[in-house]
Order: C-alpha cells, then sequence, then structure tokens
C-alpha cells in the first residue's frame, strides 16, 4: 500500500475557527490588543500602549505603503532581502493592492528595511523583532481560543487525517493532535515547546551564563516565548540548529588527540567574546555527553518519506522552504494539493513539474465532511 502524508496549513484553522484567523483579522487583533494595553507584560516599562498602537499605525499606514512604491528597495542589503522584497513586490502590485491583504509575516520584511534604512545594530534589530514576534504570536493564541478549535472538528475530517500515516503541520497549536489522538510533526515550532534561549533544560542553558535564569515567564505568557519560527525568510532558521550541531560533533571529532587543537580551545575559555567562551563550554559538555544537541527542526523529516504527499490549508506563496523539500524527495511520487483559488492550484502544478500533481477544490472537501 502506497504510504500517504498530508501538510496541513492554517487554512484548517479559519474553516473551523472563523474569520478571526484570517491574516487580516490577526493583524487587526495585534493592533487593538495595542491599544488597550494587553501586551505591556512583554515591553519595556518606558512603553506605553498608545505608543504601539501608534507605531503599527506607522508601520501599517506609512512605511508598508513606501515600501509597495519602491520607496524603500535601496535599503536591501543582501541577497536574501533582495529575493524577498521581488516576492513581495511579486505578490503585492502596488497599484491594487488593499493593505490588509499584506501577510503578517510580510510585516517582519518591512520591519528589516526599516532598521536597514536608519542603520540599525544588531541588538535592537534582534530586540525589535523578538517584541514583533511576540505581539503576533499572541495574537494568533487569541486568548487560548486557538486550542479550542478541534472541538468544532467534524468526525469525517477526524477520520480523514486518521487515514495519513504522517501529519505534518506549519500551525503552532495542538488541534491536529486533540482531534487524532496522534502525534503531528510541527515544522515550524509550536505553542507548548519553549524556545531554547528561555527553556532551563535546554542544551544552551547548560552553558554557564544560563540566560533562561534571566526571565521569569508567567504560565499565561508562555506562549509568546515559544519556539515557534516568524520571519519573511525561515530558511536559516530552521538550519541553524541542525548546523550547530553537525559543526559541534565535527569539532569533537577533529579535537580528538590534536594537541594543537586542544590547546586552541582551552584558550577560548577565557576569550573576551561572549560566543568564543560560549563556544568553549559547548564543546566541553558535547564532550562529556555525546547526547546533547539543539533542538532542531524537524523538516528533515520530508526528506525521508516515500509515497504521496497531500497538501491542506497552505498557500503555495508561504514557505516555499517546506515546498522545496517536497520537489526535492524523489521518494514523493505524487501531489494532492486542496485550493482555495484555481490560480494557486495552476502555480502548484508549475512549481511541482517534476512530480504528478492533482488539484482539488478544498470547498469540496469541507463540504464532504458535513454530509
Amino acid at each position: 500500500m502506497t504510504a500517504k502524508h498530508i501538510l496541513i496549513g492554517n487554512g484548517i484553522n479559519i474553516q473551523y475557527g472563523g474569520a478571526q484567523y484570517l491574516n487580516s483579522n490577526i493583524i487587526n487583533r495585534t493592533m487593538a490588543n495595542a491599544k488597550n494595553g494587553h501586551y505591556e507584560f512583554g515591553m519595556q516599562k518606558t512603553i506605553a500602549p498608545n505608543e504601539l498602537h501608534k507605531f503599527f499605525a506607522l508601520l501599517r499606514n506609512v512605511v508598508i505603503k513606501e515600501v509597495l512604491e519602491g520607496k524603500y528597495d535601496q535599503y536591501v542589503l543582501s541577497g536574501e532581502e533582495k529575493r524577498a522584497l521581488c516576492d513581495f513586490h511579486e505578490r503585492y502590485p502596488c497599484s491594487n493592492t488593499d493593505i490588509c491583504q499584506i501577510g503578517f509575516e510580510d510585516y517582519f520584511l518591512v520591519f528589516r528595511l526599516l532598521h536597514n534604512k536608519f542603520n540599525e545594530d544588531d541588538i535592537i534589530r534582534n530586540g525589535s523583532k523578538t517584541a514583533l514576534k511576540r505581539l503576533f504570536l499572541d495574537a494568533i493564541y487569541n486568548n487560548g481560543h486557538l486550542s479550542a478549535i478541534h472541538e468544532d472538528f467534524p468526525e469525517g475530517l477526524i477520520s480523514f487525517l486518521n487515514e495519513y500515516d504522517t501529519l505534518f503541520t506549519v500551525n503552532y497549536d495542538a488541534n491536529i493532535e486533540r482531534a487524532t489522538g496522534r502525534d503531528a510533526v510541527h515544522l515550524h515550532g509550536q505553542f507548548d515547546v519553549l524556545e531554547d534561549v528561555y527553556d532551563p533544560n535546554s542544551f544552551r542553558n547548560q552553558l554557564p551564563d544560563r540566560p533562561s535564569d534571566n526571565f521569569d515567564i508567567p504560565d499565561e505568557w508562555r506562549h509568546t516565548y515559544c519556539n515557534a519560527i516568524m520571519d519573511f525568510s525561515k530558511d536559516f532558521q530552521v538550519a541553524m540548529n541542525s548546523h550547530a550541531n553537525a559543526g559541534l560533533q565535527k569539532l569533537v571529532a577533529a579535537a580528538t588527540n590534536n594537541a594543537d587543537l586542544l590547546g586552541e580551545i582551552e584558550n577560548w575559555k577565557d576569550d573576551s567574546n561572549t560566543h568564543v567562551r560560549n563556544l568553549y563550554y559547548a564543546y566541553k559538555a558535547k564532550q562529556e555527553n555525546a547526547n546533547l544537541e539543539l533542538r532542531e527542526y524537524p523538516l528533515s523529516k520530508i526528506d525521508g518519506i516515500f509515497g504521496h504527499m497531500h497538501i491542506l490549508g497552505l498557500s503555495p506563496n508561504n514557505d516555499t522552504h517546506i515546498l522545496e523539500h517536497i520537489r526535492a524527495n524523489n521518494g514523493i511520487d505524487m501531489i494532492r494539493y486542496y485550493y482555495h483559488s484555481k490560480e494557486e492550484g495552476q502555480r502548484t502544478k508549475e512549481y511541482f513539474g517534476n512530480k504528478k500533481v492533482e488539484c482539488l477544490d478544498v470547498r469540496d472537501l469541507w463540504d464532504s465532511f458535513e454530509e
């Protein structure tokens, strides 16, 4: 029997959770929460709620429009930014784009270009990106209502999901697990898993500086400190920990019986650079316990599957790094894509030109579960 796998996106939450999980409403909720002071928990005490709201209004109503008009093209500093901005202009033609159509992850590109314009340093860039991520995560979480969407899943949908060998998802919530009673592979992280830097039990916090000691995270806000990936480009973040694990393993192997390298590593212990000192302690910890690893995002699991891959509730405009892995896996011989518009279906067929592709209207699928 041919193996079947499914990749699930936010479309399932919109179908059974309602319009409040549409991109435009997530952004509107972010702005409303900023205005009423809902976000004071995670921001510096000097930032007042009305200032947060004014910032979002400026970003949404002024800066994004200027990016659409090409006024920020000159502030692209890398190939990654150039590719992302070209894609942005292709998806959002200046002449007929409603600001509400701009994806919330595209805000991170706009924010990057704004930082480039003012030549901000890495501390400001990283801090503001983390803050923006927390605001959007909380808006998606929607006071915990997101976690209850599975209660409205029809039995037909649950039976449908249980037909698959593997349940992949880009969603951060656990609705798939709660509905099916099975594990799902979260390719972009999940609300109930802390980011390594905040998790006291992580490899990162085995090092002497233990950054988790600097955070006292209230239970009601743990979801905003989770390991969710959120950015205009996810390739680097997805691969970062796996590259670090591989590099550290190679370092330990290379240093074995190599007196010169061992001597150099010992010098790192007293280096003035924090990152170099941390590399020394990471090496020592890995040397003592070979099983210690940074938590990796499981995108590589797509590389090892075979059979059919079905895609539900995921726009072909989003998460192309995942689609690249599917396209590159010769063991996947058929794609079934559930489209919301025929244009999406056509783009998917063109993208997976090396495979057999079947495109079906997702509305027919939703309707079939109600029969």
